[in-house]
Order: structure tokens, then C-alpha cells, then sequence
């Protein structure tokens, strides 16, 4: 608690000093007012201006106002430039008004023959100008570029920028790695406050693919992150960016489209609509003081994954070659997962400009997803055989299972944001509330045959195939082979979190001779719940030993096509009809409640992170240099309440205690970055960075989480320690003046007390705290703190059109990004080297484009070399065992025209080429998982009034 103390004192005298070291100073004449497109009057964000002959001078706004201090004014004259746009000279002395000056700029982009596609650039043109003038290194991508592409949420736009890989989840993006580092080490915000998780990991990463991409108006990638923002980013920062009202008209976006499945001949949906004003133009406010924007999307999909999965272990009691550890298939999985997904999206966005010197935005984003599943599953279990040969397991098992269940998640969050002018002083600040909630229901049932003899065929590629060993392959098992009815289960889970944050920030400027100094600090507050509840029910077949899964077989196969015709699955279950059987034949079931009281005793938690930070920069600006650098300090104090399950050999409860405890911990994190224009368009930039990562809830409760049945459990760690980063980088980047940008950089990162999963196999008791209570079991899994790693990496980004090699090609262009790392990561003492989970040798992005009149098309490819998925995972402890994350391309292509009314007709080919994922464990032959996406088509119209 002092130490607590004494870190929110030195917060407070950090400001209080800067308070104090601010007070003097003789007031500077004020000069202010708006930049605007000329053609359109639409404001200009990101716009520099400054004074001639000066570094004294800002960046415009979200609405284009500008605010400089300066003593000369009268004698002064104002430099504006602008991506895309000629520059603009004012001189002050013929200015009779210095706080409302309106300045209006010309394009100079070259339309390529229609100002439809002049009009498509504008929110790129913002985004690289924001770019441009940043004081650290970060990508900033528009709607309208990300348009360009047939992407339908968050994470699968995300795989464009230099850098980012993602991981799929049946067939869309849903976490993304910035950088080679863990999806965790990455903080992924909404509106400048952080989102909260809707998984059932319970790890801080979210679900990005809940996230529609047509409610942002811009991406912003941050891998350099400055005292003002979160700590809690070694890999960086994405910042997702709902847009604001622009223009003193009605401005009406709609879209309505449609497609389809390869897999499954499934249709999807989408739509969405957009309208935008602004109101109360006046003298001060020529675009309007005040404005409004409702925004709504709704996409339905198709999203069917075909999936078989190996659970790769060694032994050295095989009969056929005694004493020596051979590679075997442990567990078999077959997985048919149709799935239907309903996105949703809205946005409220208001602001209100008392003047260029105030202003109040206040945002309100939801965004759910709904998914729909029926599962089907065969599984295959050599384990439970005898080990005459990798291939062959005579006595052994195998089940078929359903699951048919609705998972619900959604996401809303609330900002009100303030910047105000008090004297020499800009204060800024807001107020922010975010939850998330994960709610599943259903049902599941298993049956299950033992005695089986398994034989293997293609054992070592991504399809072997089990079958009778008095059989041949192909065959399938007979339907009454599954003759244990084992089960069946009523799905109950709800995980939610939300977070509560206040935020308050003094900002005051200096002008040194021709130089600008600025002073800023600040101090937040973040206040974070998790909690998680299960009321699942279990009942126990206790009937008519002739009932098996014969008795509940639909007429079909599970589809024709599935996985590609490359292995058989059969016949599926018809969930209803087991549901019916249940429901109707009562006294065959029995609760068994001493698996429901464990399992709901083990995953209830509820948890509470309260962060306190304080950071302290200066920004100074002279002649083409520009210098920041800052400290920030966290606090961090986290408490939770869970219970602790003790049980016997036989799984009988013995007691279930509460646990109740916590972690405080504070981090200091020194920034320094330097920014040298070599001219208006070319920047290099050097920065060190220091980043931390926040341990999972989970991870940090003392508590098991356990699998009776299959005698595995998971542990948490209340010891884990919090891993830190060094990060070093330099970057150079060139913009050009058709709106494109050319750009180079490296970075290394030196990460201390990195988290792994460490996996102990068929414990005898004595390998960890408390291994007494999991004798006998064949896996129990703990996170760990490793001892160090490194990361190093490059990257390379070109975005251009061709009229620069020749006037004939001016309508092609090439969106190109490559990204290389290198990780060592060492585990723990005298281990050998790993890499980072996350981590992939090569990123690749690539787009040729076309765009001529209202046309437009492109073909995009998308690279991801294998990535580490797991060091030591949970599924092998000896041998070569990484789990790796294959090499895969995926290919897209769009085309669209737009009429000059804003009619605009589409079409888009996702996957076309039907790139699938594979997973193995240290070597190709031993694939871990496979799973196939299909392709997708859709097409659509749109109007943009």
C-alpha cells in the first residue's frame, strides 16, 4: 500500500512541477482557423501549419481548425501543406481577423480520368498526412483504402498493413500478431480505450472478426507507442477509429450484397447504411459547430470450416520396435463445422465546436456477432489401444459427438472527449466505458465404442485415414460399433468483462526563437472487471444398453464434398432427435452432479485490475529536427476470487474452498523518439521504446482446471511476473505526391520473463507445487516465465500508381509490403533456443491495381510464413515439438464501377485459389491440424449521395 502511495505522490508532483515550471511567460498573439478542401469544403485533418522560416507551428484537427501561438503575428506569414494538395502561403499582415482565418487548398493529385477516383482518395490523402506528421512511427490506412479490398471485418483488413500477420477462425481473421510477437503483447483499442476480450480463453486478446469494418473510419497501427499511451503494447497499439461527421449536407452511404459458399452452397448477406450531417455553420464554424453520424451493418455468412486434427505424442513401448520412441497419433479428430455467422454494427457519433480553440466529441460503437453451429465430430483414440505399431492399435476406441450451440458475444463502448484552452494551457481529456460479453448455450452428446481395432493409412499427411484393421481403408465403422450412449450435456457458459477509465491530460507550448517546445503530461485511471459463470448440466446415459448411435443417424452423409473427398466421414447425427430422446425418456438419465459442481467450481472467477498512470513529455521542434521524450509509470494492482477444488483418485470431490488474493506490480517506461524531415515529403526516424505485457486473469489465479476423463488439467500461476521490452527502431519513409508512400525501417526487441505454457506428462508427484493431487495423470499444463528473448525484424512498404516509369501504365498501381523477423527465445537455463509463439520468418501483402474512369479492380495476395503456434505445447513435452502454424497464400480480387451520381455496382473473389490452413508439430509430416475454408464470391450495389 505505501509503495502504491508513494507512486501516485510522484505522479502528482510530476504535474504539479510541470504546473509550476509553465505559470510564467508573457501571453503570444493567438492565430487560429480552419483548412478546407476547395472543392469540396470538406475540413482537412492532418494538414501542417506553420509559421514561414519556423518549426513553431500544429496539426489541424478532425475538423481542420488550427491554433498557433506566435508574438509576431502581424509580421508573420502562415506555410499550410497537405498531402495530395499545393501548398498554401499566408501572409498575417493582410489578415484582418487572426482567430478566423479559412484557408482553402487545391488539389494536385491527378484525377486518372473521372474525379470518382480523385474522390476515392480523400481518406487515404488524411491518413498518410496523419502519417506524415506523427511524432512516432505508426501506418494509418482509411475506409477508403481498406474498401479497396473484399474484406468484411477488422482483423482480415488488419493483414494489409506492413507487419501485422492474423490467425484465422473458420475461415475469417480473429487475432492478429504485430511485429512476430504474441496476438497478447499487441493492445487493441476502440476509440483510444482498450476492448474488451470476448473469448473464452480468457486472455486480453479480442475477437477481431466480431468487429464489421465498414463502421471505422480509419486503422490506426502504432509501433512506437509515446508516454500518452498505454504501456501495455510491446508489440504496439491498434487503434480502431469510428468516423466523424464532415460536411454541412447530407452526406447517405448504403450498400446491399450478396454471395456465396463453395464449401456448402451457402448464401451470405450483407448491408449497410450511413448518414451524416453538419449543423450550425456559422462565422467561427463554416463547416458547421455541430455534428451528428448514425451508422448500422448487418452481414450474415456462411462461415463452414472442414477440419481434422492430431494430437502427435512419442512412446518407446511400441511392440514392433521395443526401447525406441516412436511418433504416433495419440487422438484423431474429424470435424464438420457448419457454421452461420450474423454480424451487427452501429455507431453514434456527436461533436460540438464552440470554437477553433474547443471542442467535445463524444462516440458510442456496438458491435455483436452471432454464431450459430452444428457441429459433427468422430474421433479416433489409439491411446486407450495396445501400441502394436504407430499404424495399428487393436483394442482401442473411438466416439462420434454433436455440438449444437449459439454463442452470442458482443462489445459496446461509450467515449466523451473534452480538449479546452485555459490561458497558455490546452487541457484534454475524456471519460470512457467499455463491456464485453461471451454467452453460449446448447447442448452436446457423445457416443462411444471400445474395443475397437484401429488401423492407420497415410499416417505422416494431411489426411491419414482410420479404418477396421479387419477391414480396408476407406471403410467406415458400423453405426453399432458406437454402442455406450455416454452422455449428454446442457450448455451454459457467460464470460463478461468491462472497464471504467478516466483520463486527464495539460498540455502548454513554448516558443524558443525560431523553435516550438512542447510540455504535456497526464494522468489515468482504468478500472477492469472479468468474471466468468457456468451452469452447465450433465446427464449420464444410465438406459437401454441396445440404444447406440445407429438410433440417431440422419438419412445423409455429412456433405459429399467434406474435406475435399479426401477422407470418409459418414453418417451424422441428428442433434433434435437426441434431444427429443432425452427430453422424453427422463429416468435413463441421471445428473451426475459431482462433475457439474467441479466444472462450474473451476472456471466461476471474478477479477478486478485497477491501473493508476502518470506520464510526463517534451516535444521539441527545431529546424528539421523533431525530439520527444517522456516517461510514463504504471500501477497496476489486481485482486480475484475464485474457488480451489481438491479431489480424490476416483474424481470424488473431496472440498471446494474459496481463493481470494491478488498481484501489485508498477512498471516504468522510458520513451525517446527523433524525427528528421529531410524535406517536406521525406522523414527518418530513430526511437527507443519501453513496452510491457499484462499476465492473463486466468493465468495469475491459483487455481486447476481439470479433465476427469482424459486425466488433464490446466493450472494458473499467481507467481508469473510481468514481461517487459526493450525496443529499438529506425525507419525512413518517402511520401509521394499521387498519394502513395515508399518506406523502409528495422527494429529490435529485448523481451525479459516472456509467458509459456510448460507441459508436465504422466506425473509421479513430485515435479511441481502441489503434483501430489495429479498422479497418475497424463498432462498437466502451467504458464511459465521465460527467461529472455529477442526480436529482430525489417520492413519494407511501397504504395504507388506506375505513371512515374511511364504515361501509358498511369492507370495501373502496385500496394506492396514485405516484413522479416527473427526471434530467439530461450525458455529456461541450459535450453535449447526457440522462437517466439506469434513469430513468422515472412510477411507479404501485394495488390496490382487498375483504376480508370468509375472502374476499378485489383488482385491481391496475402503471404504468411509458418508461424510458432505453441512452444512445448500442451500436446507433446519430448522431441522436436513446436507447435508450427504452416506457410499459407491466400489470394483475392475485386472490381467495382462507379457512376459520377455515386451508383456503384461490385463484386469480390476471397480465397479463390481455396488456400487451406495447416498446423504440424516440428516437422511438416506431422500435421496437427488442417482445416479448409473454401472460396468466397459476392457481389452488391451501393449509392453514395
Amino acid at each position: 500500500m505505501k509503495k502504491v502511495f508513494r507512486n501516485h505522490l510522484r505522479q502528482v508532483v510530476i504535474l504539479s512541477t510541470l504546473m509550476l515550471f509553465t505559470a510564467g511567460g508573457l501571453r503570444a498573439q493567438e492565430i487560429s482557423g480552419t483548412i478546407l478542401d476547395s472543392q469540396t469544403n470538406i475540413p482537412l485533418a492532418g494538414a501542417s501549419v506553420f509559421i514561414k522560416g519556423t518549426s513553431i507551428g500544429v496539426i489541424t484537427e478532425f475538423d481542420g481548425a488550427f491554433l498557433i501561438q506566435y508574438d509576431n503575428a502581424q509580421s508573420a506569414t502562415l506555410v499550410v501543406s497537405y498531402l495530395g494538395f499545393a501548398d498554401e502561403e499566408v501572409d498575417l499582415s493582410q489578415v484582418q481577423d487572426l482567430t478566423n482565418i479559412i484557408v482553402k487548398m487545391d488539389e494536385t493529385t491527378t484525377s486518372l480520368d473521372e474525379v470518382v477516383i480523385s474522390a476515392n482518395l480523400e481518406g487515404q490523402q488524411k491518413a498518410l498526412n496523419q502519417q506524415r506528421v506523427a511524432d512516432n512511427i505508426k501506418n494509418v490506412v482509411s475506409t477508403d483504402l481498406i474498401s479497396r479490398f473484399p474484406d468484411l471485418n477488422v482483423a482480415d483488413a488488419l493483414q494489409r498493413i506492413p507487419g501485422i500477420n492474423i490467425q484465422l477462425d473458420n475461415g475469417e481473421g480473429a487475432q492478429a500478431f504485430i511485429r512476430g510477437t504474441p496476438a497478447n503483447y499487441t493492445t487493441v483499442t476502440i476509440n483510444g480505450e482498450q476492448i474488451q476480450n470476448t473469448g473464452t480463453s480468457f486472455d486480453r486478446t479480442p475477437q477481431l472478426f466480431q468487429f464489421p469494418v465498414d463502421q471505422l473510419g480509419q486503422i490506426e497501427v502504432t509501433k512506437t507507442i509515446t508516454p500518452a499511451q498505454d504501456g501495455d503494447a510491446i508489440g504496439g497499439t491498434i487503434d480502431l477509429s469510428t468516423p466523424v461527421a464532415k460536411r454541412p449536407t447530407w452526406n447517405i452511404k448504403t450498400e446491399l450484397g450478396a454471395g456465396y459458399n463453395s464449401l456448402t452452397d451457402g448464401e451470405n448477406y450483407r448491408a449497410n447504411l450511413n448518414f451524416n450531417k453538419r449543423f450550425a455553420v456559422n462565422e467561427k464554424n463554416p463547416n458547421g459547430a455541430f455534428g451528428m453520424l448514425f451508422s448500422y451493418s448487418y452481414n450474415q455468412t456462411d462461415q463452414t470450416q472442414d477440419e481434422t486434427s492430431s494430437d502427435w505424442r512419442t512412446d518407446d513401448e511400441f511392440e514392433n520396435n521395443p526401447g525406441e520412441d516412436q511418433w504416433y497419433n495419440r487422438e484423431h479428430f474429424l470435424v464438420a463445422r457448419p457454421q452461420t455467422r450474423t454480424r451487427q454494427g452501429a455507431s453514434i457519433t456527436s461533436d460540438y465546436r464552440f470554437d477553433n480553440e474547443n471542442f467535445v466529441v463524444a462516440k458510442f460503437n456496438y458491435a455483436t456477432i452471432e454464431e450459430d453451429e452444428d457441429r459433427q465430430r468422430k474421433i479416433f483414440r489409439p491411446r486407450n489401444g495396445d501400441f502394436v505399431s504407430p499404424t495399428e492399435f487393436p483394442d482401442a476406441r473411438i466416439r462420434q459427438d454433436f455440438r449444437d450451440r449459439v454463442v452470442t458475444r458482443f462489445t459496446a463502448s461509450f467515449n466523451i472527449d473534452g480538449n479546452f484552452k485555459i490561458g497558455d494551457y490546452r487541457l484534454f481529456g475524456g471519460y470512457a466505458y467499455s463491456g464485453g460479453q461471451r454467452d453460449e448455450n446448447g447442448f452436446d452428446g457423445r457416443f462411444e465404442g471400445r474395443g475397437i481395432d484401429l488401423g492407420i493409412e497415410n499416417l505422416n499427411t494431411n489426411f491419414p485415414i482410420f479404418f477396421p484393421l479387419d477391414g480396408q481403408p476407406g471403410d467406415d465403422f458400423n453405426p453399432e460399433d458406437f454402442d455406450r450412449f455416454d452422455r449428454i450435456r446442457l450448455l451454459d457458459r457467460l464470460v463478461e468483462s468491462n472497464a471504467s477509465t478516466a483520463k486527464i491530460n495539460v498540455q502548454r507550448s513554448f516558443n524558443i526563437g525560431n523553435s516550438l517546445l512542447v510540455l504535456q503530461a497526464g494522468y489515468k485511471n482504468r478500472i477492469n472487471n472479468s468474471a466468468a459463470n457456468r451452469n452447465r448440466r450433465r446427464f449420464d446415459f444410465e438406459g437401454d444398453d441396445d440404444v447406440t448411435l445407429a438410433d440417431f443417424l440422419g438419412t445423409g452423409f455429412v456433405r459429399d464434398n467434406w474435406l475435399r473427398n479426401e477422407v470418409p466421414f459418414g453418417f451424422e447425427i441428428v442433434p433434435g432427435d437426441i434431444l427429443d430422446y432425452f427430453n422424453n425418456n427422463p429416468g435413463q438419465f441421471e445428473a451426475n452432479l459431482d462433475e457439474d459442481t467441479i466444472a462450474k467450481a473451476e472456471f466461476d472467477y471474478d477479477a478486478e485490475e485497477n491501473t493508476n498512470a502518470g506520464y510526463f513529455m517534451a516535444t521539441l521542434r527545431t529546424g528539421k529536427f523533431n525530439i520527444l521524450a517522456g516517461i510514463r509509470n504504471e500501477d497496476v494492482k489486481v485482486s480475484y476470487s475464485a474457488q480451489d477444488v481438491q479431489v480424490d483418485d476416483d474424481g470424488e470431490i473431496i472440498s471446494i474452498s474459496p481463493i481470494t488474493g491478488g498481484n501489485n506490480y508498477s512498471v516504468l517506461l522510458p520513451n525517446l523518439q527523433i524525427k528528421y524531415e529531410l524535406d517536406n515529403l521525406t522523414n527518418f526516424r530513430a526511437a527507443y521504446t519501453r513496452g510491457y505485457a499484462r499476465p492473463n486473469f486466468v493465468n495469475l489465479l491459483p487455481r486447476v482446471n481439470r479433465n476427469i476423463i482424459d486425466l488433464e488439467a490446466t493450472l494458473g500461476n499467481p507467481n508469473l511476473e510481468v514481461p517487459t521490452s526493450n525496443n529499438f527502431d529506425v525507419f525512413f519513409e518517402r511520401y509521394l505526391g499521387n498519394v502513395g508512400i515508399i518506406s523502409a525501417g528495422a527494429f529490435y526487441k529485448k523481451i525479459d520473463g516472456f509467458i509459456w505454457e510448460q507441459t508436465f506428462q504422466d506425473v509421479v508427484g513430485n515435479e511441481f507445487p502441489r503434483a501430489d493431487q495429479f498422479i497418475g495423470y497424463n498432462e498437466v499444463i502451467q504458464p511459465q516465465n521465460g527467461e529472455d528473448a529477442t526480436l529482430f525484424g525489417i520492413e519494407a512498404n511501397i504504395q504507388t500508381n506506375l505513371a512515374f516509369i511511364s504515361n501509358a501504365i498511369r492507370h495501373f498501381g502496385i500496394y506492396f509490403n514485405y516484413t522479416y523477423t527473427d526471434s530467439e527465445a530461450i525458455i529456461e537455463p541450459g535450453a535449447e533456443e526457440n522462437r517466439l509463439p506469434g513469430q513468422a520468418p515472412h510477411t507479404m501483402n501485394s495488390a496490382l491495381t487498375f483504376d480508370k474512369g468509375g472502374f476499378s479492380a485489383r488482385i491481391n495476395m496475402n503471404f504468411q510464413d509458418d508461424t510458432v503456434e505453441a512452444i512445448r505445447s500442451e500436446r507433446i513435452v519430448a522431441g522436436d515439438n513446436n507447435v508450427i502454424r504452416d506457410r499459407r497464400v491466400q489470394f483475392d480480387a475485386n472490381a467495382s464501377y462507379t457512376f459520377k451520381n455515386g451508383l456503384r455496382f461490385f463484386t469480390e473473389l476471397v480465397n479463390f485459389t481455396n488456400a487451406e490452413q495447416r498446423e504440424f508439430v516440428g516437422d511438416p509430416s506431422r500435421v496437427s491440424d488442417y482445416r479448409d475454408f473454401g472460396f468466397q464470391a459476392r457481389f452488391g450495389i451501393s449509392f453514395n449521395l
